[in-house]
């Protein structure tokens, strides 16, 4: 009973009005779910962007399970998939200027990536090699690796994408995508 419009509107105004009153931030952002939007629209947020969450099905057999009887989804994602396969491998000979590896830890690489990504006029949190490793790498809680992409030329870091490990999925829980404002 709790969670409703008034309580979350009280505590939300509550929270702006401190920080405004510290007078020590420029910015000040949220990241409401679908429900808790209006309550932040009212509070006096405005929305500069949108987070968008994407899938990519690696391996279609137990995705068309759900749609296709046993043999024929077997059958089908396995083509499928070995195609695609194909395709990644082709582009690869086309595109042969990047290597790929996967890492445990980041290093000295990523900050020099972030130096290079940091563009005045974009939203972007801190990335560089201390806030990864504090976040990710060291974390109790759960294991993460780092999917990293070279230039071939000069090994320099291009991108890099950190990946929770799990047994059958691999949620993708930070890259170094700037959101660009508007």
């Amino acid at each position: 009973n709790h969670r409703t419009l008034f309580p979350a509107m009280l505590l939300q105004r509550a929270m702006h009005q401190h920080v405004r009153e510290l007078e020590t931030h420029a910015i000040l952002y949220g990241l409401p779910n679908s429900k808790s939007t209006p309550v932040f629209s009212r509070v006096g947020y405005r929305c500069v962007g949108q987070m968008v969450r994407r899938v990519r099905v690696l391996r279609l057999e137990e995705y068309l399970s759900r749609h296709l009887p046993g043999w024929s989804s077997r059958l089908v994602g396995t083509v499928v998939d070995r195609a695609r396969l194909g395709v990644v491998a082709l582009r690869r000979l086309v595109h042969g200027g990047f290597r790929s590896q996967w890492l445990t830890q980041p290093d000295a690489r990523f900050d020099e990536l972030w130096r290079r990504c940091a563009v005045p006029g974009v939203l972007m949190g801190v990335r560089d090699a201390a806030f990864l490793k504090w976040r990710f790498a060291e974390c109790p809680l759960r294991s993460y690796k780092f999917f990293a992409l070279f230039s071939a030329g000069d090994q320099r870091l291009v991108a890099y994408t950190v990946c929770e490990a799990r047994e059958r999925v691999l949620p993708v829980r930070d890259s170094n995508e700037p959101l660009r404002l508007p």
